[in-house]
């Protein structure tokens, strides 16, 4: 069993809340703390109860020496390679309407920063970018 961060959990568990409150409005929660402070098993410990709301975990980890916008290009590149691998394909079919609706004409920089959203998205927003 996880001990000493039910207040954290409780508090995780409460975001997720507030997501299915609020009709599924995205949200982000970020967690900081020192080395070995269980940040990690912290985070595992709302995986299950996020998928079972058909929700999407994006998890990135901070490095001091790399740029400051590496670590969110860098998960969001994991979570679409990840996507393309694991999501069934009506999934991925509205994730990538979800996508070219609300960024547009924007992904062509995206696509250059996340090569895992250029894969996910593959031929599918060249041939739709004027539609």
């Amino acid at each position: 069993a996880f001990h000493g961060r039910q207040s954290e959990v409780s508090m995780l568990l409460h975001a997720l809340s507030s997501v299915k409150t609020l009709g599924g409005q995205p949200m982000m929660v970020s967690i900081s703390g020192y080395p070995g402070t269980g940040k990690t098993s912290l985070v595992n410990q709302i995986k299950k109860p996020l998928e079972n709301t058909k929700g999407h975990f994006v998890g990135g980890k901070f490095d001091v020496r790399a740029r400051s916008d590496s670590v969110i290009f860098s998960a969001l590149d994991t979570f679409y390679s990840d996507t393309i691998n694991d999501a069934g394909e009506n999934i991925q079919q509205e994730m990538r309407s979800r996508i070219l609706k609300n960024v547009g004409s924007g992904c062509t920089f995206l696509m250059k920063s996340i090569p895992g959203l250029q894969t996910f998205l593959g031929g599918y927003y060249v041939e739709n970018i004027d539609a």
